[in-house]
């Protein structure tokens, strides 16, 4: 059924849960997991308030630190559940299309084409465009659609 489970971490408790429910998940299934930390960028409005280049790699340096630790945790865990995984960070990307882009690209879909990120209480069950003007694309976040 999954071959690959995306579990999305922001590294806070209730992620952390939701991975560890995850490798559980993906020990049960004999699937590995992709385990995944997306850094968004500073906003622009932060660029326009006088922001010097010194600044943003200073946060940009912090999210990478953070991300190593955040997948440092993930992968201990992976090793002590007894599960491949792969551990990615992306930096300065929207959260929603990274997770969707990771979905596809590493193949953590279902039978039925859906890409599924598990966090503790959301699901990305996909994207669809919706067409229209503007050609929207809507992602499913749990029980709510978001523009994308």
């Amino acid at each position: 059924m999954y071959a690959n489970i995306l579990l999305s971490t922001d590294g806070s408790d209730v992620a952390r849960k939701g991975v560890k429910h995850g490798m559980n998940l993906a020990k049960a299934l004999n699937a590995k997991v992709t385990v995944i930390n997306v850094a968004e960028p500073l906003l622009l409005v932060d660029y326009w308030s006088g922001v010097s280049q010194e600044e943003v790699d200073r946060f940009d340096a912090a999210c990478n630190q953070r991300a190593g630790i955040v997948l440092e945790e993930a992968r201990a865990m992976a090793k002590q559940i007894g599960i491949a995984s792969e551990l990615l960070h992306i930096p300065n990307a929207h959260p929603a299309t990274a997770i969707i882009d990771t979905a596809k690209s590493r193949g953590c879909e279902d039978r039925h084409g859906l890409a599924r990120a598990a966090r503790p209480q959301e699901a990305i069950f996909g994207e669809s465009d919706i067409g229209g003007p503007r050609g929207r694309k809507r992602a499913g976040v749990g029980s709510a659609l978001v523009d994308i």
